[in-house]
């Protein structure tokens, strides 16, 4: 839609908008720990000593209070305390469930996750470079095809992508708006058919990213097989799901991979894909359930705002989606977007001090100040935002032309696996989160990083179970994930927007914008002679002190003459004469014309009236 009212805000206001959003983010986190601490016995006795450890103790490798009761008991129910944010912005101390060492489903489940991983790392460009290096494919072709009567040989294996056991059926490369390139392989260790999916990488993806208007799914249901009736989806991803379950029928290769001829006929279905992948592999899990009731989809960090919360539910026994620490893209969602727009203009509003003050609090801050503390300075309360300013009457019409549209609110798919960074270099560590916890954008420095998908599958690889022999540091930490610390501001971040925020009134940019007209003078000037123009006296020796006037075009560094376009030479008028083509820098003696030459003193030649011999 379109909308006639915009807020008025400048580069250097996103910058600390976001720098104090960041930051009252991080006051109320505190203070839902206070509070859980006050309240909570199990959270008070393992804080406490956490802190003392931390202030106290210089070896790494020990856990001081290991014996602890109260941390014998969270240990072995397998938990971890974490931070969920609730609708009025503030933060609930909750509990979940561990990925435990002692738990074989919890242990199978994270070895097929760092498996399956690397098919959704692969699929983005190492497939198609491999069909075109290996498989004679040729660089402009959008499709990479076997015959039917060779998709049951041993052939065109994956070894050189460090999958050995992993043979190419099909791929397509087609990305388009509702096309996307994915690829169908055999993996002989697993006994699986795999489909994966590529994530965003073009414009075109971004543009189906963004299209996350929820969309109905009964028609799907009746084409699939399946009720779908009530449920709804990312509109854009479900655009490409159904064009992939059109192409998987036309193409016929699953079909062929599980004729009653084929090999591989009892082999499992696994969908699998990094974030739009993933999101469109959920999709298509739900889409091809009917026929392949055993599939398995492993959705690796998915959008948020991906299918309705029932839905979301129900997918648990077949859909697994991962998510790492902070990263953004899970908690993108139309819900999300409003609510951080919101929050960002608030702080905005709720700024009290000129911002190189809040900038500078930010970059400096009094030493053994809380982040409170520190907030009350440049912060005021909600409930003071004064009212009769002129952006704040802005903000009110801003808003009300985009009150939120009646949109179900959509989450992510399945149960979810949240790696946990527990710090250092120690192993991330996992657990069951909430669909819920990813209800809102937390402000981060690796928000966007821990999207990265060659970084998730080294980070799944490398990921620890609670419970195990020589993990007693991390399921401590892990128990103790409610302790937080405050983010270091990046310093170029920090010096490219104050570039922008004018902090010392307007002298720095009018002289800067003094500086700008004086080098495009500069670029005039070498490049034309026309920079001025001005009268000579041009002398003839053999004659004796008969002169003959002349007009001249100087620049900074060149000059030429100006002919007179009169076949008689008498022009008395500027406009009478014309550009000479003889444009040339400045020197003790030039040429500036072949017969006769015209010698030219340079000091002379900068004095009105200069005098010229030849």
């Amino acid at each position: 839609a379109n909308f006639e009212t915009n807020v008025d805000f400048v580069l250097s206001d996103v910058y600390i908008g976001l720098v104090m959003l960041g930051r009252d983010q991080l006051e109320r986190r505190e203070a839902a720990i206070q509070l859980a601490v006050k309240e909570n016995n199990i959270i008070r006795n393992l804080v406490r000593p956490q802190l003392q450890v931390e202030n106290n103790s210089k070896t790494e490798g020990e856990d001081p209070i290991a014996s602890h009761p109260h941390r014998q008991k969270l240990q072995k129910r397998g938990s971890i305390y974490i931070l969920q944010h609730q609708e009025s912005s503030t933060y609930q101390v909750c509990e979940r469930h561990l990925l435990l060492q002692s738990n074989e489903e919890d242990r199978l489940l994270m070895q097929d996750l760092a498996y399956y991983s690397r098919y959704a790392q692969i699929i983005y460009t190492r497939v198609q470079r491999l069909t075109v290096e290996e498989f004679g494919l040729e660089d402009n072709a959008t499709h990479f095809t076997r015959g039917s009567d060779t998709l049951f040989e041993s052939r065109y294996r994956l070894s050189s992508l460090d999958c050995e056991h992993a043979m190419l059926s099909y791929a397509c490369f087609l990305n388009g708006i509702v096309s996307t390139p994915y690829a169908i392989l055999v993996d002989t260790a697993k006994e699986k058919v795999v489909i994966t999916i590529r994530g965003t990488i073009s414009i075109e993806d971004m543009v189906v990213d963004m299209q996350y208007k929820p969309a109905g799914l009964e028609k799907v249901g009746v084409i699939c097989g399946t009720d779908l009736k009530g449920h709804c989806c990312h509109k854009g991803m479900l655009a490409r799901s159904k064009w992939l379950y059109n192409s998987l029928r036309s193409e016929k290769v699953i079909k062929t991979l599980y004729s009653d001829e084929s090999p591989f006929k009892d082999y499992g279905l696994v969908v699998c894909g990094h974030s739009l992948g993933g999101g469109c592999a959920s999709l298509l899990a739900v889409m091809l359930r009917p026929s392949f009731p055993s599939i398995r989809c492993f959705a690796y960090e998915p959008p948020g705002g991906l299918i309705d919360e029932d839905l979301a539910t129900k997918c648990e026994d077949f859909i697994v989606s991962t998510v790492k620490q902070d990263d953004i893209v899970p908690r993108l969602s139309h819900q999300n977007f409003d609510a951080l727009r919101d929050n960002f203009f608030d702080i905005l509003a709720r700024i009290k001090v000129p911002k190189i003050q809040a900038f500078h609090d930010n970059r400096t801050p009094c030493a053994g100040a809380s982040v409170k503390q520190r907030n009350s300075k440049i912060l005021r309360h909600q409930t003071d935002i004064p009212t009769d300013t002129a952006f704040y009457q802005q903000l009110q019409k801003f808003r009300s032309e985009r009150a939120e549209a009646d949109y179900e609110k959509l989450y992510l798919p399945g149960k979810i696996v949240h790696l946990l960074d527990p710090g250092g270099s120690r192993p991330h560590i996992p657990y069951y989160a909430s669909k819920h916890e990813f209800d809102h954008v937390a402000k981060s420095k690796t928000m966007i990083s821990d999207h990265r998908c060659f970084k998730l599958v080294g980070f799944l690889q490398n990921a620890q179970l609670c419970g195990g022999k020589e993990n007693s540091i991390a399921s401590f930490v892990c128990n103790n994930s409610i302790a937080i610390q405050e983010e270091e501001e990046d310093a170029e971040s920090s010096r490219f927007f104050m570039w922008c925020s004018n902090p010392y009134g307007r002298f720095p940019i009018l002289l800067t914008l003094g500086a700008s007209i004086a080098v495009l003078c500069s670029i005039l000037s070498v490049t034309t002679c026309k920079f001025f123009t001005r009268s000579v006296s041009v002398y003839q020796n053999d004659v004796g002190d008969h002169s003959l006037f002349k007009f001249t075009s100087v620049g900074l560094f060149s000059t030429g003459l100006l002919d007179c376009d009169k076949l008689d030479q008498n022009c008395t008028e500027f406009d009478k004469y014309t550009d000479s083509p003889y444009c040339i820098p400045y020197s003790e003696s030039v040429i500036l014309v072949d017969s006769p030459y015209l010698l030219v003193n340079r000091l002379k030649f900068l004095m009105l009236g200069s005098v010229v011999e030849y």
